[in-house]
């Protein structure tokens, strides 16, 4: 066999044999079940308080024409945050804070706070941030010093509302953060063109997202 003869034996027997390995891995990826998604677990969290949490954060942005907390994840924005940036004590009065109201729902609906209906969480949350705003105000900034109160009905209001105010700063700022949002309710563009420093602002402005 000359050499001319040898080469084209040599292509069509690779050319064969990658043709039979495509089509082989062809046909048996059709007849695959594609991978399922696993679950999402918290890192830092119990399963429990990610659920309770989780359902706290829909009260305070709830779904209706535009994603709800739920939809843009924001549990695992608030789980990492406590896993890498937060520190110890500030997790810690956090999750007093969940503790005692926890034990609160417990008495008032006979149930653990996870297992709360849509509209048991929200009737809970709401009896936190539906007083007046200057009584608010005083027990947020009550809830935001150092000291911790000896008399125990102001120690649970003291981590009661460090709990509440410290998860609406996290769920407004996951929530606007979130990719979900930022694609699909703020003004997503990308490749922005021109920049200009004044536009008319009209009822269908959005905030830019990027």
């Amino acid at each position: 066999m000359n050499r001319r003869e040898a080469l084209k034996s040599i292509t069509a027997l690779v050319g064969y044999s990658l043709t039979i390995s495509a089509t082989t891995g062809f046909l048996s990826s059709c007849g695959e079940k594609r991978a399922v998604v696993p679950e999402w677990k918290s890192v830092f969290l119990s399963q429990a308080d990610a659920k309770a949490i989780e359902e706290m954060t829909e009260v305070i942005f709830p779904k209706t024409a535009t994603p709800g907390a739920k939809d843009a994840q924001v549990i695992k924005y608030i789980d990492d945050l406590f896993k890498f940036i937060y520190k110890k004590e500030e997790t810690d009065k956090f999750l007093e804070g969940l503790k005692r109201v926890s034990l609160k729902a417990a008495d008032k609906y006979g149930k653990p706070v996870g297992g709360l209906t849509s509209e048991q969480y929200t009737e809970l949350v709401s009896s936190y941030f539906n007083i007046p705003e200057e009584e608010f105000s005083e027990k947020r900034r009550a809830a935001n010093k150092e000291e911790v109160p000896t008399d125990e009905i102001a120690k649970d209001e003291y981590y009661e509302y460090y709990y509440f105010t410290t998860l609406k700063s996290l769920t407004i700022s996951g929530y606007f953060t979130s990719e979900l949002v930022g694609e699909e309710v703020l003004d997503y563009n990308p490749v922005p063109g021109v920049y200009e420093t004044c536009l008319e602002e009209t009822p269908e402005t959005r905030i830019a997202s990027v």
